[in-house]
Order: C-alpha cells, then sequence, then structure tokens
C-alpha cells in the first residue's frame, strides 16, 4: 500500500509541477512581451500594454453581463488558473504597479526582525481571516437596502484609518458592490487550479478534463450573471 500510494504521490508531484511551471513561463511571456510597436521593450512593458493585457481586453466583454467587464479582473482570472490565491497578486500588481517607486528606501531587517516579522504577520492572518470569516453574515444581509447591520472590529488593518488599503480603494473605483460579489460567485465555481486539473488529467483523461474544465466556466458564468441580473432587478446594484 504505500509503494503505491508513493507511487501516485510521485506522479502527481512530477505532472502537477510540469504543468503548473509552462502555465507560470506562458502567463510570464504574455506579461514581459508588448503586445504593439512602441508599447515598450521585453521584459519592460506596461501591465495593460503587453500581450496579457491584450488577451484580458479581448474576453473581458465575456463578463459584461455578470457586471465586470475590464481587463483587469479578466486578467486575474486568467492567472488564477495557476491558483486561485494568485487573483489578489494580480489584482494589486495591476492597479498598484509602481506605486511605491518613489518610497525611500529602508534598512534591510535583521534575521530576528525578519523571523519575528514572519510571526506577527501569520498572527494577524490568522485573526483577520477569522475576522473575515464572521464579518460575511453582514456583509451579505447590508446588500440589502436599509439593512445595516455592524461588523466585527477586532483586528484593526493596515490603512482601515484612511478607508481602507490601497488595493481596496482602486478596487472600489472599478467594482460596485454588486458586481464584486459576482466576480467572488465566479472565481469559488470556475477552473480549479492547474494542480487540481493535472489530478483531473491523471484521473479521467485529457478529454473528460476538458469537458470539466468548459463545464465549470459556463456554470461559474451562468450563476455570476444570474447574481448579477437579479440583483439589479432587485435594486441591489
Amino acid at each position: 500500500m504505500l509503494h503505491i500510494v508513493w507511487q501516485r504521490t510521485k506522479g502527481f508531484l512530477h505532472r502537477a509541477s510540469t504543468l503548473i511551471l509552462a502555465c507560470a513561463v506562458v502567463i510570464w511571456f504574455l506579461l514581459a512581451i508588448p503586445a504593439y510597436p512602441g508599447a515598450g521593450t521585453f521584459s519592460d512593458v506596461e501591465i495593460g500594454d503587453s500581450l496579457f493585457g491584450a488577451v484580458s481586453k479581448i474576453i473581458a466583454p465575456v463578463f459584461a453581463p455578470a457586471g465586470f467587464d475590464h481587463w483587469e479582473a479578466t486578467g486575474a482570472l486568467i492567472t488564477g488558473m495557476v491558483a486561485k490565491e494568485v487573483i489578489v497578486g494580480t489584482l494589486n500588481q495591476v492597479y498598484l504597479d509602481g506605486s511605491a517607486a518613489d518610497a525611500p528606501e529602508e534598512a534591510a531587517p535583521t534575521l530576528g526582525e525578519e523571523v519575528g516579522g514572519i510571526i506577527t504577520a501569520f498572527g494577524e492572518a490568522v485573526a483577520l481571516t477569522a475576522q473575515e470569516a464572521v464579518n460575511i453574515v453582514p456583509r451579505t444581509v447590508n446588500l440589502v437596502p436599509g439593512v445595516a447591520l455592524p461588523e466585527a472590529r477586532f483586528v484593526e488593518t493596515a490603512g482601515e484609518d484612511e478607508g481602507g488599503t490601497a488595493l481596496e480603494a482602486a478596487l472600489t473605483t472599478r467594482f460596485t458592490p454588486l458586481a464584486a460579489v459576482a466576480f467572488n460567485v465566479f472565481v469559488l465555481l470556475y477552473v480549479p487550479c492547474m494542480a487540481t486539473i493535472s489530478v483531473m488529467r491523471m484521473e479521467f483523461g485529457r478529454r473528460w478534463t476538458w469537458h470539466l474544465i468548459a463545464y465549470n466556466a459556463v456554470v461559474a458564468w451562468v450563476v455570476a450573471v444570474a447574481v448579477f441580473q437579479i440583483g439589479t432587478l432587485l435594486g441591489l446594484g
């Protein structure tokens, strides 16, 4: 049994790592290559002017019925196929790229400061995750006009005194609350990460894997559109 488990695990690691690496390389090239002459040089181009931005702009109109037909959201969904958690990093890079360019240089931290910072950040992340899980209920109920349930605030986040983080401020200019809900619904339902797709391919074969990918994408789109359109009819937008 241990031998079978090892063979399965070894096969998964080999297939998944190869697929993830290939997708990461493709996305990197899309980000590095200018979409048109004069947009920049290789590996020195604005995201919106790269092939990645061009492809995202072509796909973006598909999500118009769901309320988020801007290329930044579409680009985040593309990178999210590698791993869902990459979506936030992509949005941060798209909206805030270069925002810290003028920040003053700081001295390199010591090893003790690095370790302490990691432990502190992990503790804050755990507490913040618990806080956000609790706030799912009031934030969902508050979508109803006239309802204003208080949210939990036992963890202070950076930038909260100024009305939220820089990324939050940027996202509120591009997403309406209802469109943000539809976007999150799509993220939860669409194509799983590449590691999962690799397992699907190993277990079901290439043909059924493509069928499942298409099925997940269609279901995610239909549900996201339904959330946005029904919410708009109810005046929640």
